[in-house]
């Protein structure tokens, strides 16, 4: 191995320097034949040992053997001497002692040839000895001419005096290596081995590093310009080594951060200044990260639409102009978000999946958006909101006609999937499937039912309101149970098909075209289908996923009302008090919170008064301000002139005249907001004679309508502080109501409340004190805890019956495929229940969500083996991420632009592999009977898979 050198040293020749590697290599090899001699003799040395050892321990036994037959003659002549016996008993002791004599010669023959051969064998073992002490000494002399010629390599190394080549113009030098154990890797050799080879580099780098004498400056630049040009090697070489260093990100890891922390990019800036003032370059530029986010988004015009639209704000509003946001193009959109999921392998594959692409398309309110958005199953976690893609979105309520509105574009897109039932991604052709989910409210509205109230409630079956709410204890069931078996139910309601939808879809539009007759649309005459679909209903209605989720939740918080209900029976005195509290404290709530949002809307409007102040300010200074399209206004300062048309549309704005300036076409003409008129104002009869500002001398110059507008926000404020002050009262009421709501209940509410709370259980104060998702399982995993509180009745009995067997159905309902021994298991449970439920409550009325639990989530689960990984869990939970994306573009006031980027940050995390930015949450493992027994244990897994844990102190058990 050679190395480049500079080096200013006596010079040394290159023969001489061979001659040395030659004595080495030679000196090696001698080494190494003496050694593999050194070896074998030893070997052999052991063997003659050994041999010698056996022929010992032979020839002990061969004397033994003589002396005893020496012996054994002695007295066969004794006794022949003095026998007394016949002579043929005389004769066989003759014959006797002839073959003692001949077995003792033959012995004494056998351990004179032993001595022979142990003689032999001491002098080879001499022999061997002697072998072995001469390869000792020359293993000593050699391993010391090794060494020798080791530090003659060594020392001729740094004085070899340059030997110059002439490659082109630059001059090139040798430097010898000796590699430990060259013919061995590095990534098998032993450390000292590598210990060694570590030495030799440091060497390397000294001579090439400086001339003479380099210095830890000279070594460290060296070595610096090495790594930063082989990023693959040192990085990976400093973790190895445990050595910690900050890298920096690629643009794809920071996007990740950001969305992980949902920072906006101002945020990320200050991030990268506090880093690089702490030698920490950690975040790539604003280039590189804009490039990045612009890849996971799908803002191009040509895909999507943002504009203002025509919607009602609540369900009883006159319409006005609200910011909508949808996809253009359905198909592009999902082969887009595919295509980079399989980029990403982030694409499981199942046998229930049929090498189909599964699409869940489903929309739902939450806080003050409604959003229709779709998953697509096959992908990792796809039930999570990083998973839900939003397809359209708007600042409004989910009433039918904004629904129909915002949502119409994708009846046709949807209808031509369904009917060619395939999906090409990356020029391969896949089999599609859509399924359709959400809440009930949604699924009901988006296929033109009319609901759970109505005469045939549900979606899927025929089944009348009245049969639900007369059972007289019969079983609800579609199956009956029959010598151990389960078997379908004869008298059972009738099943909707698709040929049931269009046909009373088809006598639903026949009776609105007949125009001859005012004609009442009635849900009795089309099985509750009064309205268009919104959206193509699938062929097989079983593509309309249950809603679990909502199915838990209104099940658990029906029958714990009625476990409140059971509680105020039993305090008696107190109850009617209690319950005319409650009342008024709900009054009071929605009070306030109708003060809260008026103070929102002063609010609202006291920014735009100062937003239009601030511009005719700058518009005085001679400041460019964007806009400029209302030039037409007569104003010295037109409030709107910095305003979009769509802006100037949503503040319904029209044009008034002066009857005295306006002489030509062009003049005269105001907008009715620069003057302080609504729109209907100036339509009235009596604005026919309108005089301007200028006109009667209220305005001379832009100063004046400064001053007005000044004057009209310094009136905006005082309303605000009026609003402040009535919603700071209506609270206080509030707040003084509930304590006297918790103050007036019995003992058997209080202690049922604080039971709830020592659970982990906290009431929603503001929202009629309903659950969440989280709750309801806490409830179900806690029944005998919470059912403390009631005395022993079958009441009692019962509703712990009901929550067990509640909970036994709501724990298969995981996002995941179930065996078919957990479909079977799934089915047994609901159909029993809804043997078991009228039997046990036989005044009680069957719940839609309850009918829906018992009849049509066990035939939707044996057709796709799930119904969790179906459910609508990623949608609920997306509002929360929205409603944290809005809050950082809270100062975003043009609400298109604001709506392009809080779906803009969405599109970024669902574009972004789950698994990369998933964060395993802080489980809580302190005991929940802590409160109550004083137990400071914490919970542990059952066992390994299992889906409960377990107190290490008390054994109390909970649901995971």
């Amino acid at each position: 191995m050679t190395c480049a050198i500079n080096a200013d040293k006596p010079h040394v020749s290159i023969e001489q320097l061979n001659v040395v590697r030659l004595m080495l290599s030679a000196t090696k090899n001698e080494l190494a034949t003496i050694n593999c001699t050194y070896q074998k003799t030893l070997q052999q040395l052991q063997n003659k040992i050994t041999d010698c050892e056996n022929l010992q321990n032979q020839k002990e036994e061969l004397n033994e053997l003589h002396l005893k037959a020496i012996e054994t003659i002695e007295q066969y002549r004794n006794d022949l001497m003095e026998s007394t016996k016949t002579s043929q008993t005389i004769e066989t002791l003759h014959s006797i002692i002839k073959t003692q004599e001949k077995d003792l010669d033959s012995l004494s023959k056998k351990v004179i040839s032993l001595e022979e051969e142990l003689q032999t064998a001491r002098e080879d073992y001499q022999m061997q000895t002697n072998e072995i002490n001469r390869l000792k000494a020359a293993n000593t002399n050699l391993h010391q001419m090794k060494d020798t010629t080791y530090k003659m390599t060594r020392n001729i190394g740094p004085t070899l005096q340059a030997q110059q080549i002439r490659n082109k113009t630059r001059p090139t030098t040798f430097l010898p290596i000796a590699l430990p154990h060259h013919n061995n890797p590095s990534s098998k050799a032993s450390r000292q081995t590598l210990r060694r080879r570590g030495e030799q580099l440091n060497e390397v780098l000294n001579v090439i590093s400086a001339r003479t004498n380099p210095t830890a400056t000279d070594l460290i630049q060296t070595l610096a310009a090495f790594l930063r040009h082989h990023p693959d090697i040192a990085i990976p070489a400093c973790k190895s080594a445990k050595i910690r260093f900050a890298t920096e990100f690629d643009a794809k890891d920071a996007v990740d951060l950001k969305v992980l922390l949902r920072l906006p990019m101002t945020r990320m800036r200050d991030l990268r200044r506090f880093l690089s003032k702490r030698g920490v370059k950690l975040l790539p530029s604003d280039k590189h990260l804009y490039k990045e986010m612009s890849d996971r988004q799908y803002q191009a015009d040509d895909m999507v639409e943002v504009g203002v639209m025509d919607l009602k704000k609540t369900t009883h509003a006159a319409e006005t102009s609200i910011a909508f946001f949808r996809i253009r193009s359905l198909e592009d959109y999902i082969v887009s978000h595919i295509e980079k999921q399989m980029k990403m392998d982030n694409v499981r594959s199942h046998d229930n999946f049929n090498k189909e692409i599964w699409i869940k398309i489903g929309g739902d309110k939450g806080g003050t958006s409604t959003k229709l958005a779709f998953q697509y199953v096959n992908q990792h976690n796809s039930n999570s909101s990083a998973a839900t893609n939003i397809l359209a979105m708007f600042e409004a309520c989910d009433t039918y006609s904004n629904m129909e509105n915002v949502f119409g574009n994708f009846y046709t897109q949807l209808a031509e999937l369904q009917r060619r039932k395939t999906l090409t991604i990356n020029r391969v052709v896949y089999p599609l499937r859509i399924f359709y989910f959400g809440d009930t409210e949604f699924l009901c509205k988006t296929f033109g039912h009319m609901g759970p109230s109505s005469s045939y409630p549900c979606l899927w079956c025929k089944i009348q309101l009245k049969n639900l709410r007369n059972t007289n204890g019969q079983p609800h069931c579609p199956m009956t149970l029959k010598d151990n078996k389960w078997v379908k139910n004869d008298n059972w309601a009738e099943s909707r098909t698709f040929e049931d939808y269009q046909q009373d879809l088809a006598n639903l539009v026949a009776e609105e075209e007949d125009e001859g007759q005012n004609v009442r649309i009635s849900g009795k005459d089309h099985h509750s289908i009064s309205k268009r679909p919104l959206l193509p209903l699938p062929s097989d209605l079983l593509q309309i996923v249950p809603p679990s989720l909502h199915i838990l939740l209104g099940l658990v918080v029906r029958h714990f009302k009625q476990i409140e209900d059971k509680c105020r029976q039993l305090d008696k005195g107190n109850v009617q008090g209690a319950e005319q509290l409650e009342r008024s404290w709900n009054s009071n709530s929605q009070i306030a919170k109708q003060a809260e949002l008026d103070l929102r809307e002063a609010k609202d409007a006291l920014e735009d008064e100062l937003d239009i102040l601030s511009s005719l300010q700058q518009a005085a200074n001679g400041r460019v301000v964007r806009g400029l399209t209302n030039d037409a206004c007569c104003m010295p300062l037109c409030k709107l002139r910095n305003c979009t048309p769509q802006e100037v549309d949503k503040k319904n704005v029209s044009w008034i005249r002066c009857i005295e300036c306006g002489e030509g076409q062009t003049k005269g003409w105001f907008h009715s907001y620069c003057v302080g008129l609504s729109k209907e104002e100036s339509e009235s009869d009596d604005m026919d004679e309108f005089v301007c500002p200028i006109c009667t001398n209220e305005v001379s110059g832009p100063n004046d309508v400064i001053s007005l507008q000044e004057e009209r926000v310094n009136a905006h404020k005082a309303l605000v502080r009026d609003k402040e002050e009535d919603y700071s009262k209506k609270k206080k009421v509030l707040d003084a109501t509930y304590d006297d709501v918790v103050e007036r209940r019995g003992n058997f509410e209080k202690t049922l409340n604080d039971t709830l709370k020592k659970i982990g259980v906290q009431r929603q104060a503001y929202h009629s004190q309903c659950f969440v998702g989280n709750h309801c399982k806490i409830i179900l995993a806690n029944t005998e805890v919470l059912l403390d509180v009631l005395p022993n009745s079958d009441f009692k009995c019962n509703m712990i019956g009901l929550f067990k067997r509640l909970r036994a159905i709501f724990k298969l309902f995981k996002s995941d495929f179930l065996s078919d021994a957990e479909v079977r298991a799934l089915c047994v449970r609901c159909w029993e229940l809804g043997t078991w439920f009228p039997r046990k409550f036989p005044t009680d009325s069957i719940p839609p969500k309850m009918h829906m639990l018992v009849c049509h989530i066990p035939e939707f689960v044996q057709k796709w083996k799930t119904v969790g990984l179906l459910s609508e869990h990623g949608l609920e939970s997306i509002h929360k991420d929205i409603n944290s994306i809005e809050r950082i573009y809270c100062t975003v006031r043009e609400s298109q632009e604001k709506m392009r980027l809080v779906i803009g940050n969405h599109q970024q995390r669902s574009a972004t592999n789950a698994a990369a930015i998933q964060v395993s949450p802080k489980e809580k493992k302190t005991c929940y009977t802590f409160e109550k027994t004083g137990c400071k244990g914490r919970y542990k897994l059952r066992f390994k898979g299992s889906e409960e844990r377990v107190c290490g102190k008390c054994a109390h058990v909970i649901s995971i």
